[in-house]
Formats: structure tokens, sequence, C-alpha cells
């Protein structure tokens, strides 16, 4: 099936959640005018985007029950499954509502942020609690008779403080109106990715998926976790640097992160290695909404041969990811097939300032620069690359799951056929050869 029917598909569930939410605010009595409104709020904030991280629920789910397609699925299956990536939109929503407001932000997706529409303003914020709210209004009436009910109220709870615990140090640590890097690192960097980006991009869509399907086991979602979380802070990374270094033409968009203030890898492996009088130029230049100014930091960036550190970093990186996914024990259920989607995966579609949402779990609003594919660089796109790595740990992966099949039933055919065979000398002996003539018949 093809990516356009399988975005249809799930696009053509979401009207029906509507109608339930809706149907809900009825049943409290909710005047018709304010439920229009909160009909309105949904149709505007939710189904805009690429839709990656509700996509990537089903997805997953097809791949653990190995279906071919999401047809395979039962129809009630697909909806329960689908419903659950919808409530991940719903969430994406909710920050990105709340996040333009704090931004200040002036359109989203090609069309204005939902605070700026008319008559909207500050009634966003109440606006932007109900998307949240409605998660789990939509959980207890579809999932209160699983088992894995409780499960799911305390993953979605927890990767939405995990994401606002992101948020609030990269508010605070790089606000676009004061500059100050004295308060950039690379390990408050890696925290704003895992928290803000990782958790509820990457993390959270196979979890969710991994509850229905039935596989919960802490080794499991450990598994899922330790490679998801490297691999979301690696596609931030890859996103920071394509923003500073790469071409309009071939990445879509017009990188602002310099002239942003944004504490992106960049400039946190920069001030790593910036002696006095390079740190200098970053505290005069970085953060300055002009061209000049961004020049003398690109110019900076380049004579620190940040562009051959980001190579090293992603050749590393890339190879480890692909090691550990090699090397995942799929004895209960979880199957790496899910993490080797999502590294291959391509995370956006064509240029189109329509359906401009930024990265996975890039809360801040790039203004009207067009969508931008992000995939594996073609740094790794080499046909060998990591074989001998691939090769070793699936070896081993398949030798310690599938060793008990072997040697068990070789262990038996051994034991019998090694008493055959001194049984068979020992009727040729002296002592044996009455119970041979027995035998024999004679």
């Amino acid at each position: 099936m093809s990516k356009e029917y399988n975005r249809k598909r799930f696009l053509d569930e979401f009207p029906s959640l509507v109608e339930e939410l809706k149907e809900m605010l009825v049943q409290y009595g909710l005047p018709q005018d304010a439920i229009t409104w909160y009909e309105n709020s949904l149709n505007y904030n939710t189904p805009g985007g690429k839709l990656n991280r509700g996509l990537s629920v089903v997805d997953t789910y097809v791949i653990l029950k190995g279906y071919k397609t999401i047809d395979d699925l039962p129809k009630e299956t697909y909806k329960k499954v689908a419903l659950l990536g919808w409530c991940i939109e719903l969430l994406q929503a909710y920050f990105l509502v709340a996040d333009d407001m704090m931004d200040k932000s002036i359109t989203r997706r090609g069309q204005p942020c939902w605070y700026k529409v008319e008559n909207v303003g500050e009634i966003a914020i109440n606006d932007a609690f109900m998307l949240e709210g409605a998660i789990y209004m939509l959980l207890k009436k579809h999932f209160k008779q699983d088992p894995y009910y409780v499960d799911l109220l305390e993953l979605f709870h927890e990767v939405t403080f995990q994401t606002e615990l992101g948020q609030l140090l990269d508010l605070i640590t790089a606000p676009e109106d004061h500059v100050d890097l004295s308060k950039f690192s690379l390990e408050k960097h890696s925290f704003i990715v895992i928290y803000k980006t990782a958790y509820y991009s990457f993390y959270l869509p196979v979890v969710l998926a991994m509850y229905v399907a039935g596989i919960t086991s802490p080794e499991d979602l450990k598994q899922a976790h330790d490679v998801l979380i490297l691999l979301g802070e690696y596609f931030q990374i890859q996103d920071d640097y394509l923003d500073c270094f790469g071409k309009p033409e071939d990445i879509g968009k017009i990188g602002t992160d310099i002239q942003d203030n944004k504490c992106s890898w960049v400039v946190n492996t920069a001030l790593k290695l910036a002696n006095p009088e390079q740190r200098k130029v970053l505290d005069e230049n970085y953060g300055v909404k002009n061209s000049e100014t961004e020049s003398k930091c690109k110019a900076l960036f380049n004579e620190l041969k940040i562009d051959q550190l980001y190579h090293e970093y992603e050749e590393k990186i890339a190879t480890d990811l692909k090691a550990k996914i090699a090397n995942i024990d799929e004895s209960r259920g979880f199957k790496g097939d899910v993490l080797t989607v999502f590294l291959n995966k391509k995370m956006a579609g064509p240029p189109s300032g329509k359906t401009y949402m930024g990265w996975w779990g890039h809360l801040g609003n790039i203004k009207q620069s067009g969508i931008t594919s992000y995939a594996v660089s073609p740094y790794r796109q080499k046909p060998f690359g990591g074989v001998v790595e691939a090769v070793f740990f699936n070896f081993t992966r398949r030798v310690r799951t599938q060793i008990l099949y072997l040697a068990i039933p070789g262990f038996l055919y051994y034991t019998w056929w090694a008493n055959n065979v001194k049984y068979n000398e020992w009727l040729y002996t002296k002592d044996g050869r009455e119970e041979l003539a027995r035998i024999n018949g004679e």
C-alpha cells in the first residue's frame, strides 16, 4: 500500500473522533456555540501536519503482529490503533498551540497560528488544554476495559511531562530576545533534544503499539527505549547540522538557528572547542538578526571544522544504531524491523508550505520556509557500510535465540546414537555373542 493510501485511511478516522468528542460536550450540556468553537479548534489544529507520529503507531503494530499491510488488520483493531495515533496528534496539537503563543509565532502549517485567528487570542490557552483533555476522554471511552488501559494513561502523562521539561529548559536556556551563551552546553542540548523531541516523537508511538500488541515486558520496553531515544537525538542533531550547513535548494528551507539563538548542536560544539578569541566572535554575533553576523558565525564554524566533526559523529552513531538494532532480542515478540523502519524512514514529504509543521518534535515554528525531507544522509548510504558489524551481531542474535531449538534435539539424537554404537560394539564381544545369537535366531 502507498503512503498516500495509508495517510488517507488514517485521516478518514478523524471526523468520527470529532463527532465523538462533540457528543461528549452535548452530554455535558454545553451550548452549541461552544461546541462549534471546540470543533473548529480540533479541525484547525490537529489534522494539518504530516501525521508521522500517528501513522507510526499503525505501522509499528502492523510489523509487530506480522501483517503485510494495514488492510490485513481487522477493522476494529485498525480503529483502535489509529485512535491511539490520533491521540498523539492531539498531543502534538496541544504542544504547538501553546508553543506558538510562547514564541509569538505568526504562522503554522501555511496558515495563521491558532491564537492569531480572528477572535481567538488568549482563548487559545484554554483550547490547548482541551486538545490535551480530548486524549483522556477518548482513551476512557475506547480502552477502559483493556488490561493495558492504565499503562496508556501513565505513558501519556509521563511523556507529556517529559516534553514539557524539555520545553522549559529550552525556553530558559535560549530565549530569542536574550542571548547568553554561558547557559549553553552539549549536556543541556542533549537533555532538551531527548525530552522535547525523542520521547513523544519516537518512543511514544512505538510503545503505544507494543501495549496493544501485548508486548509489555520491561526488557522489550528498554530495548525500544535505548534505540529510539538515541535515534531521536541523532535526527535532531542532523537537523541542527543541516540548518547551518545545508543548501536551501537541497533541504527545502533557509536556516534560521543562528539568528534565532537556537541552542543547537552546532553552536554547542563550537563553544566547547573555541579559544577565547573565537568565543568572543560567538558572543558578539550569535543570535543577532542580520546576515553579516550570521556569516561570521558560519565562518567560525568552518574554521573549527564543525562539518567534519558532524560527519564523524554521524558515522559513529549510525553504526552504533545498526549494531543495537541487529542485536535486538526478538524472543518475546518485539521485532528489530520496527526500529529499522524508523532509522530508514523519510521524515517528511516534498516541499509544500501548506504542509510544513517542523521536524519531528521541533516545536519552534520556522517562518514559512517550506517543508523539509529528512533521511539518513548520503554519507551513510554505502552499499556495504556496517556489513561486518551487522553479520557479527545478527549471527550472535540468531544463535542466542535459536540455540535451544537445535541443541536439545541434537543432544537427544547424539545420546541415542552413541548408546547404539556402544551396544553394537558389545554384541561382537565375547560377552555379547549369546545376545547376538539370540537376535539372529541361532
